[in-house]
C-alpha cells in the first residue's frame, strides 16, 4: 500500500489555521482516493525540531511508516490537478523535482531539488534513517540559517542517494508560472496568487 502524507504545524505566534491549509488537505485527500492510496494528515509534532519544515523527516525516522511501499510527501500549500498516479513512476531511493527543470544542470546558486513534493521508496526511507542523524538538521539550521530543502539536498548528495528526477509538472513552483500556464499536475503556490489557488481548489 502507498501513502500520501501531509502535515501542518503552526509557527509561534500564529493564531488559527489559514484557509489554504484546508484547501491543500482536501485536494490531497481527493487525489489519494483517486489513485487508491492511503492518506494521512497530521498536526502532531514528532521531530520536535527548531523549524516546523523538518517535520517532513518523520517519514523515515518514524518506523510506523515502514508498512507502506512508496510515500508521497506533499506540502500542505499545494493543489493536485491530475488523476495520473505518481506512484506509477519508477523511482530508486527518492523522486523529486529540480528547481531548474528536468536535466538542467546550469550552475545557479541555490537551485536544488525542491522538498515540496517527495516520493520515497521504502528502501530509500530505511537508508535515510540509517544515515541521517535525528537532530543534526537543527545544528545545520543554527549554523547556516537554512531549512529542510537545503539540508535534505546536502545529505542526499553526500551519501550518494539515487535520486529520480521527476518532470517539473509534478511540482510547479510559483516562479515557473506563466501568463497562460499557471498549473502543473501539482502546483506549489506559497504566498502569492493564493486567491487564484483558492478558486481553482474549490
Amino acid at each position: 500500500m502507498n501513502l500520501v502524507y501531509q502535515y501542518y504545524l503552526p509557527y509561534p505566534g500564529e493564531i488559527g489555521k489559514p484557509d489554504w491549509v484546508e484547501i491543500g488537505k482536501k485536494s490531497a485527500e481527493k487525489y489519494s482516493k483517486e489513485i487508491g492510496a492511503e492518506y494521512i494528515y497530521s498536526e502532531e509534532k514528532y521531530m520536535n525540531s527548531v523549524l516546523n519544515v523538518f517535520e517532513s523527516f518523520r517519514l523515515f525516522f518514524d518506523e510506523s511508516f515502514d508498512c507502506y511501499d512508496k510515500i508521497l510527501l506533499l506540502d500542505i500549500d499545494t493543489i493536485v490537478n491530475t488523476k495520473d498516479n505518481i506512484f506509477d513512476i519508477e523511482i530508486e531511493d527518492v523522486g523529486m523535482v529540480h528547481e531548474l527543470g528536468v536535466y538542467n544542470r546550469s550552475a545557479v546558486p541555490g537551485a536544488l531539488y525542491n522538498g515540496g513534493v517527495q516520493v520515497w521508496s521504502k528502501e530509500g526511507r530505511i537508508k535515510a534513517r540509517s544515515l541521517f542523524d535525528s537532530k543534526k538538521h537543527d545544528h545545520f539550521h543554527k549554523e547556516t540559517g537554512k531549512g529542510e530543502t537545503a539540508y535534505l539536498n546536502m545529505m542526499l548528495f553526500h551519501h550518494g542517494f539515487k535520486i529520480t528526477e521527476l518532470e517539473s509538472d509534478w511540482n510547479r513552483l510559483n516562479f515557473q508560472w506563466s501568463e497562460n500556464n499557471h498549473f502543473g499536475k501539482i502546483t506549489h503556490f506559497n504566498d502569492i496568487k493564493k486567491d487564484k489557488m483558492y478558486n481553482h481548489g474549490k
